[in-house]
C-alpha cells in the first residue's frame, strides 16, 4: 500500500506567561502584565508532505513499513526582549519490520525492529520587541540545526495463552544540536550531542476475556529542546552559543492500570461500556527548570520531582444513539528537592521549594 499525506497549518497563539501566587489568587484568568504589554505570541505557517509504503508477506506474518517526509515552517515569535523570525526546513524517515510467530508450544510472539531519523535546520534573526512590534536593527542572527537518530526493539511474548503477555522494549537515541552565530561577534559556534538508551518492561494480565490488568516500569530520558539550550551568563563557558552545562533529565516511570469493555447487545440500557483507569508515578532527576535573569528566561538542571496521578477514561452508550464520554485526571506533582537561586535587582537569594507543588 502506497499512501501520500499532506498538511498545512496557519495559526496564531498568544502566550499568557506565568503568574505569581498572589496574582493567581487575585485573578486566575489574567495574563502576565509583560505578556500583555509586549504582546507575547507565535505566528506559525507550516506545510508538510509525506509518503508511506506498507506491505505484508509470508502469509501476513511479516510486515514492512517505510515512510519519509519533508516540511517547511515559518515562525514569528514575540517574547519579552526579542522579536524572532525563523525558517525551519525538516526532513525525516522511518523504517519498521514486524514478525509474528509462534514459540514454545504455540505461544504467540510479536517482534518489531525499527529506526527513525529527523533533521531540522534553518536561519533565525532576533530584533528588539517594542510593545509587540519588531524593531529596526538585527540584534542576533544565527543558524540552528538539530537531528535525531533512533533505533528500537520491541518483543511481546504470550507467557500464558490468552491470559498473560510480557512486553520488552528498548530504544537508543542520539540527538545532535548545533548553532552557528553570525551576529553578534565574539561567540563561538558550538554543538552538543546527547545519547541515551531507554528500556521498559510491561505486563498485561487478562482477568476476563474483556478485562485486563496491566503495568509497566521503565527508564526514560528527556533531552533539552533547542530553545532551552541558549547559553546563560552563569555557564562554565559564556562564549559558547549553546549552554555547555545543561544535561538530559532522567525519569523512572511506574504505571498500573485496569482496562476493559462490557457489551450487552440485548440490553436496552448501557449496551456498551469501555473504561481505562491508570495510576502513574514518575520520579524525575535533574529536571530542566526555567529561571530568570534580567527578565530573560534560561534553563538549568535543578530539581528532583515526584509526579503521581490517576487517569480515568469512560465511554458508554446508555441508550441507543446516545454516547457518553467521561475523562478525569488527578495530578500530584511536587518537588522532592529544589534549592532555587533567585536573581533580582538587589542581588541573589536562595529559596527551598522542596515539598512544594510543581
Amino acid at each position: 500500500t502506497l499512501t501520500i499525506l499532506g498538511s498545512y497549518l496557519n495559526g496564531l497563539s498568544r502566550q499568557p506567561g506565568s503568574l505569581t501566587r498572589e496574582e493567581l489568587d487575585q485573578d486566575p484568568f489574567q495574563a502576565y502584565s509583560l505578556a500583555v504589554s509586549q504582546d507575547f505570541r507565535r505566528i506559525t505557517q507550516k506545510g508538510r508532505l509525506g509518503i508511506r509504503y506498507q506491505t505484508r508477506f509470508s502469509e501476513e506474518r511479516n510486515e514492512v513499513e517505510v515512510s519519509a517526509y519533508g516540511s517547511l515552517k515559518e515562525l514569528e515569535q514575540a517574547e519579552n526582549l526579542a522579536y524572532r523570525i525563523a525558517t525551519r526546513y525538516s526532513l525525516g524517515t522511518m523504517a519498521r519490520f514486524t514478525n509474528r510467530s509462534t514459540l514454545l508450544a504455540g505461544r504467540e510472539n510479536i517482534f518489531t525492529i525499527g529506526s527513525d531519523f529527523a533533521y531540522q535546520a534553518g536561519p533565525a534573526a532576533e530584533f528588539e520587541n517594542i510593545n509587540g512590534r519588531r524593531g529596526i536593527s538585527v540584534e542576533n542572527e544565527f543558524r540552528e540545526s538539530l537531528n535525531n537518530l533512533g533505533f528500537y526493539l520491541a518483543n511481546r511474548f504470550q507467557v500464558l495463552p490468552e491470559r498473560l503477555d510480557v512486553l520488552l522494549t528498548g530504544r537508543f537515541d542520539r540527538n545532535a544540536f548545533q548553532r552557528d552565530i553570525r551576529i553578534p561577534f565574539g561567540f563561538s559556534d558550538s554543538s552538543r550531542v546527547f545519547q541515551e538508551f531507554s528500556p521498559k518492561i510491561g505486563l498485561n494480565l487478562k482477568l476476563k476475556p474483556s478485562i485486563a490488568l496491566y503495568g509497566s516500569y521503565g527508564l526514560s530520558y528527556e533531552f533539552p529542546a533547542l530553545s532551552e539550550l541558549a547559553n546563560t551568563p552563569l555557564s562554565s563557558n559564556i562564549g559558547y552559543s549553546i549552554n555547555p552545562d545543561l544535561q538530559p533529565q532522567k525519569s523512572l516511570n511506574w504505571e498500573l492500570g485496569l482496562k476493559g469493555n462490557l457489551i450487552n447487545p440485548g440490553s436496552e440500557f448501557l449496551r456498551k461500556l469501555f473504561f481505562d483507569i491508570t495510576w502513574f508515578d514518575y520520579r524525575i532527576r535533574n529536571e530542566i527548570i526555567p529561571f530568570v535573569i534580567s527578565q530573560q528566561t534560561y534553563y538549568r538542571n535543578a530539581a528532583k520531582t515526584a509526579r503521581k496521578g490517576l487517569e480515568v477514561g469512560i465511554k458508554s452508550e446508555p441508550f441507543e444513539g446516545i454516547e457518553l464520554t467521561f475523562n478525569y485526571v488527578y495530578m500530584n506533582f511536587a518537588y522532592d528537592r529544589y534549592l532555587a537561586t533567585i536573581y533580582g535587582p538587589s542581588g541573589t537569594a536562595v529559596e527551598d521549594y522542596g515539598g512544594k507543588t510543581v
